[in-house]
């Protein structure tokens, strides 16, 4: 098949145009603002929805406590992460702040915090949070009492902004003094002070001066911590001076230090730097790249990194400035991104003590980013903006150099981002016809080929592209999912209806889904292709992972079934990448992330073997969209649940989740490596990072007492609404609020002992009643705060520590028992970082009033009194009843005694019993492995002693057929008694009606002498006693126990004991005995076995010599046969010629030639007879030699050549009638001190075996003896032949005893067994088989020049 093209050609000229023009657009592009679809940060909101009074917030402020204060335009609002506690105006309550609208915050070293109003200065007492309203001067009026700011003077004063000008608080006297200039300076500081801060960052040596800096008007201005004023400018007039132009009317704003100890300076209308040189004010010229718009200042601060932040008033956002970068960065309110910046006029800069940056704005609430944890750049779709990505979903993503990427999108077709400015270029429909982009890849000619509904080659210069037809082969429907160039220029797209393969050529090749083929694709859908470094090609399937083999082309399945993997036929392959150390990386859907590693000396698909990484931690074990290698080595991943980082050489996994990090999920493999190294994975937009840049916050929160529940209400909540209703109400009193409190029954803080802020509490007291507890934990990281995570543990009660389920905090405890408990709590942030436990609380639970001391000891005065009443009442019927309670006593104490005893005495059976199991599988196991049936009755008896208290012991055995029972090995202490038989008719033994019943037997009391034999025995045996070896009787015996032997529902036998005393056994011993009986059965049943199998195998072996041998006798017979035939033929003409002679001698007709003749006729036939007898003789002796050889042991040197040469000359006969060949070809100098006998046996089965099984009715086989010296020590031998060869799955059993293929036609299968076992038991050597079907069998030996001593080889056997 042929592609059909559709031509687009561009000039030369044209072409060098146009890259020219995009050049320049480029340059234009990168000097513009940063586009609305980048965005660095991610802000957390605070407003109205999440607890504030108010939208506007004048100042955000952290206490050292760890609290978050924020000042409002309603109030003031403190923050723990949990709850916000609302201090608001009341106009009658002279506790309560004097004006909602907050300015400034200010923590002094007294644990106080000061509030600067609209109203004058307040101060918060943070160790019990009461307030106090601070007189201001009475010659300031209501406008003169804002205060702006709040810092630390000398001598624990305060210098306070306000809108009258500098004053110093005295918090002593609480007296202000208003701050004048001296001489003629005093007529510039006319107004309001809206900047004031500490100059300490200007002391290069540490100290701490407590000087200061404000901006009143247009004035800065340093003022020592006398108070004296030490430099002071006008930064308008000074600015018009030195520019030549006229004097501005901006007014300063905001101050701040930058880390080179330079003032920065917000004003009104822009921003100045000032720096202290021979100790002068100079104005710095701002860098270039600073350039601002034309708006007030409001707010100025360095953070962690030194980095310099503006808030903007005029809503023009967030300014970030990097000095090291030269580069400035603008965040704003984007309506469509949820994380983008609430509000663009800032009021106010805060960084946490976890390095959050806290942005205060005039109408949308507070703003939080986490400085500290390196977070992650996103780029969005914004609509309405032309310069952001031109949908929200990126579906494809391919580098273009190292400011540049290629990006496919879900129906927005295909955008050309700049990643250091945002700025997306869009291309039309008509430029690319794609807009579903599901692939992208750049070949070796630099053209983009785009896949989707559709594939286009786009041409990145003319910025045209042309469609690639498939003669409608390609349905509608259908998706381009991959593409990949090999090295022959070929380029192979995944689809969503099978693999394509086009050439350069244009043909192209469809690979589809076969079922039931094993070596191809099992389904259509191709998600992912891979060209490794071998420049093999991996191809990623709903159906699993697959391996091209390009010269048989087929594919090989990758992956077996498993427990972690029972169906990988259904895995599911997204993505394939191979990383710097050349490891393939799958992954998949089913499985998560798997490693594809090679399997050394396997080949095909068995070369190949999928190792799953699913258990390291936080990675998932199911669906996994996309996937890249960075060039450190981590492996990262992306799915729903946000992007997961692998790092193999630690096995340690991290995972970043989408929720408060990102803007969506990641739906679908797009990822990519940059040249620089950065990586970009698409989703809900595009996500761009460098793995060396991302790192987790490691500031551990801290974690404090939010709220107390009970009965699931809260106490602080409660309190809240009291103090509102305290401030809104003034005739409400204390009395009568605790009056109500008491009357409802409700409880509250104060009446658990907590008076001051909850988190400053040590400890609560709860009473009987209060039954349900709960206390809320609150950590002081306030950045994506859902993703805190807690644990506690009540000490006293829990026994470890408690992990919350997600950011639950609530630990929650029921029906507690009066004592003193210790509540723990620590803390991790978003990133797992843990902090240290900290002790939270001591929680004690008073009990109930009929539980105190007091009460207990009431009842024992009334009872005492009740007795003393009583005493001489009934004295004597005390007497007579501690009379009876001492028989009581006495009696239950005698009954708890004997059950103490009991239970001892069970308890004692109990051990004994567990002992005795676990002793009685010892002896099984020792009894069971045994095959000789004298170690099986030493085992038991043995072991029986120390078991069963008995004096004899005994095992019979059942000879049904004589009908008796014999007891061949007996022993009586530590003597053996003489072999002695019982017989079955005598049924008054208990052995005997054990054996006839089959049925266990205990004899407590036995009344016959148990040393004599029985009757019927006696009289066979004329003995009347059973006899030690030593001729003594046995003991009489008083007691026995009998079990059966039975196997397989026969009785076999039986096992006795017995003792000198009556009822000596229990039914512990009874248990015991049968026990062992059921393991000797077995042992027996498996000894008879052995041996029986033994016999066999020795008649089997026998046969085997006498076959060989008789092979050997027809071999002799036939070679015989010829020389003695000769020498008969000639010895009768011999004959026949004498008579003749002697006839005509006897005629005296005897001529001269006559006798001549005769003579000349007995001379020839008596050299005839001589080499005939002669040949004959000497097979004789050959073949004696070699019957000798295979019938006896004898050890001998012989030559090897020589050998094997008759051994083949006893076969001869046989080949020859069977139409085959025996050829010996082995060097003449090989000498053997060894056992012919015994390899004359093994070359002889060799021999007969490749004419039975090799050429199998088969003509014309050739049967090779080969040898040949190995080295000074061994010699080579080969059997080899050209017969039908043997099959795989037969040839690793050949050498097995009794193994055949030609059972029931007279093979035996021990052949090649007894080959196998002389071989390495007498001769020392060794043999190994080689063959294929149809190819012949080899049977090579390696023997040694000086065989082993057989004495040796019996020991070592």
């Amino acid at each position: 098949m042929q592609l059909l093209f559709v031509p687009s050609l561009r000039l030369l000229l044209a072409n060098c145009l146009l890259g020219f023009v995009l050049l320049l657009a480029e340059m234009a592009f990168c000097s513009l603002a940063n586009a609305g679809s980048l965005h660095r940060l991610r802000f957390d909101h605070f407003s109205i929805d999440q607890g504030l009074p108010s939208t506007g917030i004048m100042t955000v402020y952290q206490t050292r406590n760890g609290f978050v204060w924020m000042g409002t335009a309603n109030g003031l609002v403190r923050y723990d992460g949990r709850h916000i506690r609302l201090f608001s105006h009341a106009p009658a309550n002279e506790n309560s702040i004097s004006h909602d609208r907050i300015f400034s915050l200010f923590e002094d070293d007294q644990q106080r915090l000061w509030i600067g109003t609209r109203r004058g200065l307040n101060v918060l007492d943070l160790r019990k949070e009461s307030i106090q309203r601070i007189a201001m001067p009475t010659d300031m009026d209501l406008k003169q009492q804002v205060v702006y700011g709040i810092t630390q003077a000398d001598r624990g004063g305060l210098w306070i902004a306000t809108a009258a000008g500098l004053m110093l608080f005295d918090p002593t006297s609480q007296q202000f003094t208003r701050w004048r200039a001296e001489g003629a300076a005093s007529g510039e500081f006319v107004g309001e002070v809206r900047a004031l801060i500490s100059d300490n960052q200007l002391n290069n040596t540490g100290n701490k001066v407590g000087g200061i800096w404000i901006g009143q008007g247009q004035t800065i201005a340093r003022i020592d911590h006398q108070g004296k004023l030490t430099h002071r400018v006008n930064i308008s007039a000074a600015q018009a001076k030195a520019k030549a132009l006229a004097q501005s009317s901006a007014q300063v704003r905001s101050l701040a230090f930058d880390r080179h100890g330079q003032l920065w300076v917000g004003l009104t209308d822009g921003l100045q730097i000032w720096t202290l040189q021979q100790n002068q004010l100079k104005s710095l010229t701002l860098p270039s790249n600073l350039k601002l718009p034309n708006a007030s200042i409001t707010a100025i601060l360095q953070d962690h990194e030194h980095a310099m932040w503006l808030g903007m008033g005029d809503d023009q956002g967030l300014l970030r400035w990097r000095d090291d970068q030269q580069m400035l960065e603008k965040f704003r309110n984007r309506p469509s991104v949820n994380s983008s910046l609430s509000g663009d006029s800032i009021t106010s800069l805060m960084q946490d003590a976890s390095g959050g940056l806290w942005v205060g704005t005039s109408d949308y609430g507070a703003n939080l980013v986490d400085l500290k944890g390196r977070s992650f750049t996103s780029y969005l779709n914004i609509p309405g903006d032309e310069r952001s990505l031109s949908h929200r979903l990126v579906t494809a993503v391919l580098p273009d150099g190292n400011e540049h990427a290629w990006l496919g999108t879900l129906g927005g077709g295909l955008n050309r981002l700049h990643l250091a400015s945002g700025e997306s270029q869009r291309f039309t429909q008509q430029q690319m016809g794609v807009e579903y982009i599901r692939a992208l890849m750049l070949d070796s000619k630099k053209q983009l080929w785009v896949g989707g509904e559709r594939l286009q080659i786009f041409n990145p210069i003319t910025q045209s592209s042309r469609e690639i037809e498939f003669d409608k082969s390609f349905p509608i429907g259908a998706r381009f999912t991959s593409l990949v160039q090999d090295q022959h220029g070929e380029v192979w797209a995944g689809t969503s209806v099978g693999l394509y393969r086009i050439k350069p050529d244009g043909s192209f090749r469809i690979y589809k889904a076969e079922l039931n083929r094993p070596d191809w694709i099992n389904d259509d859908a191709i998600d992912s292709l891979l060209i490794d470094q071998q420049q093999r090609l991996w191809v990623g399937s709903k159906g699993g992972l697959f391996i091209f083999d390009s010269q048989a082309e087929k594919f090989l399945a990758i992956g077996k079934a498993s427990a972690w993997l029972p169906t990988p036929q259904k895995l599911g392959v997204t993505a394939l990448r191979q990383d710097r150390r050349g490891r393939i990386w799958a992954a998949t859907i089913l499985g998560g992330l798997l490693e594809v590693k090679p399997v050394a000396g396997a080949v095909g698909a068995n070369a190949w073997e999928l190792v799953s990484w699913a258990d390291i931690p936080q990675i998932p074990k199911d669906v996994i969209e996309a996937m890249q290698d960075a060039e450190n080595g981590e492996i990262w991943m992306s799915s729903e649940r946000g992007l997961m980082r692998v790092r193999p050489e630690t096995r340690e996994g991290h995972n970043f989740p989408s929720f408060g990090r990102f803007d969506g999920a990641f739906n679908f493999a797009a990822a990519t490596r940059m040249p620089d190294g950065g990586m970009l994975f698409g989703g809900v937009g595009l996500t761009y990072f460098h793995p060396q840049n991302i790192w987790e916050n490691r500031v551990a929160p801290r974690v404090v007492l939010s709220d107390i529940l009970l009965f699931n209400k809260s106490l602080t909540m409660a309190d809240n609404q009291t103090d509102s209703a305290a401030n809104t109400n003034q005739n409400t009193s204390k009395v009568g609020d605790a009056e109500t409190t008491a009357k409802s029954g409700l409880a509250d803080l104060k009446s658990l002992g907590i008076d001051g802020p909850l988190s400053a509490s040590k400890q609560i007291k709860l009473d009987h009643t209060q039954t349900m507890v709960s206390f809320e934990l609150a950590a002081l990281h306030f950045y994506n705060r859902t993703q805190n995570r807690y644990a506690w543990k009540l000490e006293g009660y829990d026994q470890d520590w408690i992990y919350g389920q997600g950011d639950r905090s609530v630990a929650t405890y029921t029906n507690l028992d009066a004592r003193t408990y210790r509540l723990m709590a620590k803390a991790a942030n978003p990133d797992g970082v843990w902090g240290e436990s900290t002790e939270i609380l001591t929680v004690v639970v008073t009990p109930p009033f009929w539980r105190t001391w007091w009460w207990y000891g009431m009842w024992i005065v009334i009872g005492l009194s009740a007795l003393r009443f009583a005493y001489h009442v009934r004295l004597k019927a005390i007497r007579e009843n501690q009379l009876y309670l001492e028989q009581q006593v006495k009696a239950q104490t005698q009954e708890v005694l004997a059950q103490k005893k009991l239970a001892e005495a069970q308890r004692e059976i109990a051990e004994r019993a567990r002992n005795d199991i676990g002793r009685l599988s010892e002896i099984g196991l020792q009894i069971t492995s045994s095959l000789d049936k004298r170690e099986i009755l030493n085992t038991l008896y043995q072991n029986i002693r120390s078991m069963v208290r008995a004096s004899t012991f005994g095992v019979g055995i059942v000879d049904w057929d004589r009908r008796v029972i014999s007891f061949e090995y007996t022993v009586q202490g530590d003597q053996l008694i003489l072999p002695y038989e019982r017989s079955l008719d005598a049924e008054e033994q208990p052995a005997t009606r054990c054996v006839l019943s089959g049925q266990e037997l205990i004899v407590n009391e036995i009344v016959h002498d148990s040393r004599e034999m029985d009757p019927i025995m006696a009289k066979r045996t004329g003995e009347v006693y059973v006899r030690l070896e030593d001729g003594t009787p046995t003991e009489d015996s008083r007691s026995g126990v009998y079990v059966p032997i039975i196997l397989g529902g026969r009785v076999m036998g039986v096992v006795g004991a017995l003792s000198k005393e009556a009822n000596a056994f229990s039914l512990n011993d009874l248990n015991i005995l049968r026990t062992l009986a059921s393991y000797t059965g077995v042992a027996y049943d498996n000894a008879e076995a052995y041996r029986r199998l033994k016999i066999t195998q020795s008649k089997l072996v026998e046969q085997e010599k006498l076959a060989a041998l008789g092979s050997l006798v027809a071999g002799v017979a036939h070679e015989l046969n010829t020389p003695i035939g000769n020498s008969l033929l000639m010895a009768s003409t011999m004959q026949e010629m004498t008579e003749e002679f002697l006839q005509k001698v006897k005629e005296n007709q005897l001529r001269r030639s006559d006798l001549e003749n005769y003579t000349l006729s007995a001379i020839s036939s008596s050299d005839l007879m001589v080499r005939s007898l002669t040949s004959a003789a000497n097979l004789v002796s050959s073949f004696k030699q070699i019957a000798v050889d295979q019938t006896s042991d004898q050890r001998r040197s012989f030559d090897l050549n020589h050998f094997c040469q008759e051994v083949a000359l006893t076969l001869f006969n046989r080949s020859k009638r069977e139409g085959h060949e025996i050829r010996v070809e082995i060097a003449g100098d090989l000498v053997l001190d060894s056992y012919p006998g015994s390899l004359g046996q093994v070359l002889n089965n060799l021999i007969i075996n490749a004419m039975v099984h090799g050429f199998n009715e088969r003509k014309n086989g050739l049967i090779l003896i080969r040898g040949r010296a190995l080295d000074a020590a061994r010699v080579e031998l080969i059997v080899e032949d050209n017969g039908v060869g043997i099959a795989q799955e037969n040839r690793e059993r050949i050498f097995e005893p009794f193994f055949t293929t030609r059972l029931g036609t007279g093979g035996s299968g021990l052949g090649l067994h007894i080959c196998y076992n002389i071989i390495h038991s007498i001769l020392g050597g060794s043999i190994q088989v080689q063959s294929e079907l149809e190819q012949g069998s080899r049977f090579i030996m390696v023997l040694p020049l000086v065989a082993p001593d057989r004495v040796n080889q019996v020991d070592q056997n």
